[in-house]
């Protein structure tokens, strides 16, 4: 073809890459992507690194020895069981005998029994596997369990079971350790119970723990140990399994606090230390409920023990005693056995054998690379897609529009949107008076939670949002009674402790009311959109909504499914009461608020214009984040929203600014604390959005833990990534690291050091008027320069079309090109066609024409 020999790779790269499998090629594209062509020497290198990963997992080869082994050679595998063409481990008969049957059957037509042929005998058997329940020299399908006296010998700290796969696999700080296996022709059920853990504020959370008498320490995973909000302190160990294989290393130690679900006086403390992962899902496939006679009546620990799902803690030998309880149930074979404990009954045991061999599954714990750690700061920031509006997300508001009123005083009137008709529901109110025992059995272990308590369902009840039933009618099924419990909100200003009503709470019936309500569709506007808008102009204006949910009554007839039991004092007798207003936990009721406000602001858009533009594109749930240019703009949006929304019983409160000119005339217990605190030497904050916003700076700031370790890069990462960041501010952060992190760096030795010179002062940037935002993408990933090119146009202009109308722009004379060039390299086309088509219209912009154009939203 006349090329020069130097530039034949790309047409080897062609032909081989056309000759392999279809994963291969996807595994090359994947690790060869931020290069324009790959060379013919990286794809070879590629395929003998792979063929050393497949030697690796196919265990040692079979060298034998040079005896000539004689054997009747046939024209088909025919099986001597059935007479079928097929091998013996394939054979339904023979997979159906015991596996003491299958032993002896294959010693009478006289097979091998580790590979289950004829012609040779085990000794000289040239297989090199052996049996993958006990690592003998037999076929799996032989194995059975034999008794044994051997006393084995003591690991330390030993975690138990994993997930071994069909073959050998290399051990690596990602692959599960085997510790204890079961029978891969068995589901076998392991202890685990449903239980709840005390998280920092004393509230309790659900957890899922496994109880293993054959480990010496308690575990707890990472995401839980978060979730609570515990602890953590410095502690190193090392986990190891069998034939001392390190298994795991530990993350700390911390302590906590678990109980029976509902149940205060089942608590006990432990103290367990830290890791990734405990295990896979358990049981390791869903188990058949079949109706075990010897189960019958007993309150199981986990009741959805049936269902694969992930656990939360381990507790070890240690912790497993203390919470036995007498009694055992017994079952026959196929049956797993029950133990009682404080949580219930334990199940545990093999279940019904299966034909074929189960995939083996047994507890494992795992160590993620530090690459997956920290792999958010190079990855490409993506804006979300708008998600279209459902069939039921129009049905719902259809049943808005139908069933929605307002009342002389001018407050809307709403009907939760049920799924049906009207449902009907059974046994809710015992469920609701056990919660409410078990509440009261915390509350004399805390007086100062039955005060707040106390106070929060006075006012309740004192605002007219509740009254007692002096006599409940028979219940015909229309009623649901709302389990309820407190939580603290520390860093309110105003109510620190607030009751959670549970609309998520089973019955009997395995029913609750928010499985039978219609969630409606998402109306708040993009997070990300709403803070762009906020920094967008000179002043700055929130202002928070009080008690959203209660200014929106309940129809009347709706009213019975909001019922709730309760009493002042233990003295008192327990009272049921009904809930008139928008209830804080149905799934519905964000929606419901959300729509009124907006239904509101569209009615009067004519006489309350700037409001109106306010709560369309400012609105978050109940907090209203906006900016304005002016201060006389800031105070006609203070008052018009101050009369809508009074209008229809709604009150804004927590008013705070840039600039306290525009609060002024404003009754001072409607403003923000730190506005009343605005002339003190203290810079004031206040939470905006996940955020914390100085007022008097105008700038955000974040609020981070001291670091209860050594300070190194490795640590500064792990803390950035942990921040709330919508606006990605802590980014350049990263600059001041001396090394930038990226994945060849993530397990360099040097993660390690001290880096003494790096400082953590308190970070801020500033809110900076801005009608348009130049984008200089330049992410940590190396990608290529036409790739770059896209993303620095792509990005801004997709944030442009959900929050700004402002311009955005980009260097036209590399992006546009890139864009409008045609989709010719093949790989480029997938990351740049799904981009480069919602750049719709392109607006070439002077300098001084920048604030006269506007680009497209998209």
């Amino acid at each position: 073809m006349k090329f020069p020999t130097n530039s034949w790779d790309f047409i080897l790269l062609k032909f081989l890459l056309d000759k392999l499998p279809r994963s291969l090629r996807e595994k090359f594209e994947s690790a060869h992507r931020a290069e324009e062509i790959p060379r013919y020497t990286q794809l070879t290198k590629f395929l003998a690194e792979h063929c050393q990963v497949l030697e690796a997992v196919a265990g040692p080869s079979s060298k034998t020895k040079s005896t000539p082994v004689s054997s009747f050679v046939t024209n088909a595998a025919g099986c001597p069981v059935c007479k079928e063409s097929h091998y013996v481990s394939k054979c339904s008969q023979f997979l159906k005998l015991s596996p003491r049957e299958r032993q002896a059957k294959a010693r009478d037509l006289r097979l091998c029994l580790n590979c289950l042929r004829s012609g040779h005998g085990m000794k000289d058997c040239p297989s090199a596997w052996a049996c993958r329940s006990c690592g003998t020299k037999h076929h799996t399908l032989l194995h059975y369990e034999q008794s044994s006296n051997t006393t084995p010998k003591p690991e330390p700290i030993s975690a138990t079971p994993a997930e071994p796969d069909a073959v050998p696999a290399p051990q690596s700080e990602d692959a599960p350790i085997v510790i204890m296996t079961s029978r891969a022709n068995r589901i076998v059920l392991l202890s685990t119970v449903r239980a709840e853990a005390i998280d920092a504020r004393g509230n309790a959370f659900p957890v899922r723990i496994l109880l293993d008498s054959a480990s010496q320490a308690n575990f707890i995973t990472e995401g839980c140990l978060r979730k609570g909000g515990f602890r953590r302190t410095k502690h190193s160990a090392t986990v190891l399994a069998i034939n001392e294989a390190r298994a795991a290393t530990t993350r700390g130690l911390t302590s906590l606090v678990i109980r029976a679900r509902g149940r205060d006086d089942t608590r006990f403390s432990i103290e367990a230390t830290v890791l990734s992962r405990i295990t896979s899902p358990l049981p390791n496939d869903k188990v058949e409920v079949q109706p075990w006679k010897h189960l019958k009546g007993l309150p199981l620990a986990d009741p959805e023990y049936f269902v694969p799902g992930g656990v939360d803690i381990l507790l070890g030998a240690d912790s497993f005693v203390s919470v036995l309880r007498e009694g055992r149930r017994k079952g026959e074979r196929g049956e797993p056995d029950a133990f009682n404990s404080v949580f219930g009954w334990v199940l545990t045991g093999a279940v019904s054998p299966s034909v074929q061999a189960a995939p083996l599954r047994s507890f494992a714990t795992t160590l993620e690379s530090i690459a997956t750690s920290v792999g958010r700061f190079w990855q490409l920031e993506e804006v979300p897609e708008d998600a279209s509006c459902s069939d039921e997300d129009r049905r719902c508001k259809e049943i808005f529009a139908k069933t929605t009123y307002r009342d002389p005083s001018g407050r809307f009137v709403v009907s939760y949107p049920f799924v049906s008709d009207p449902p009907t529901f059974v046994g809710s109110r015992s469920i609701a008076v056990s919660r409410l025992r078990a509440l009261e059995r915390r509350f004399k272990s805390d007086p100062e939670f039955r005060a707040g308590y106390n106070s929060f369902m006075r006012d309740y009840l004192d605002s007219g949002h509740m009254e007692v039933i002096r006599n409940p009618f028979p219940s015909d099924g229309h009623t649901y009674y709302l389990p309820h419990h407190g939580v603290y909100k520390l860093d309110s200003t105003t109510t620190k402790l607030r009751v959670v009503f549970n609309a998520s709470s089973r019955g009997p019936d395995g029913l609750s009311i928010n499985d039978t309500l219609l969630s409606g569709p998402k109306l708040q506007q993009d997070l990300l959109a709403i803070l762009l808008r906020f920094r967008a102009e000179a002043i700055a204006l929130t202002a928070d909504v009080k008690q959203m949910f209660r200014q929106i009554w309940i129809s009347p007839e709706q009213c019975n499914y909001q019922r709730i039991v309760w009493r002042f004092s233990e003295s008192d007798p327990i009272l049921d009461y009904l809930l008139k207003t928008v209830t804080f936990g149905f799934s519905a009721s964000p929606f419901l608020a959300i729509y009124c406000l907006l239904q509101l602001a569209h009615q009067y858009r004519e006489k309350y214009p700037l409001a109106f533009a306010a709560l369309l594109e400012a609105l978050y749930v109940d907090d209203v984040v906006t900016s304005v240019r002016t201060v006389e703009q800031a105070r006609a949006l203070r008052d018009q929203l101050l009369s809508l929304l009074r209008s229809a019983g709604f009150e804004l409160r927590k008013w705070s600014s840039s600039h306290p000119a525009a609060l002024e005339g404003l009754d001072p217990q409607l403003c923000s604390q730190s506005m009343l605190d605005f002339e003190s030497s203290e810079d004031q904050s206040q939470k905006i959005l996940g955020l914390r916003w100085h007022s008097q700076s105008d700038s955000f700031g974040f609020q981070v833990n001291a670091l209860g370790r050594e300070c190194t890069k490795r640590t500064i990462l792990s803390e950035v990534a942990r921040i709330f960041d919508t606006l990605t501010l802590t980014t350049s952060m990263l600059g001041r690291i001396p090394r930038s992190p990226g994945p060849e760096s993530a397990q360099h030795h040097n993660g390690g050091r001290p880096s003494l010179e790096i400082a953590l002062p308190s970070f801020r940037t500033t809110c900076q008027y801005q009608l348009g935002v130049t984008s200089t993408r330049s992410p940590i990933r190396r990608i290529t320069a036409p790739a770059g090119f896209i993303l620095a146009i792509w990005w801004p202009v997709r944030c442009g079309g959900r929050a700004l109308s402002g311009l955005f722009t980009s260097n036209p004379e590399l992006s546009l090109p890139t864009v409008r060039k045609p989709l010719r390299s093949r790989r480029r086309k997938s990351y740049r066609s799904w981009r480069s088509i919602r750049l719709t219209r392109y607006i070439h912009c002077s300098k001084d024409s920048l604030q006269s154009r506007k680009l497209a939203e998209l």
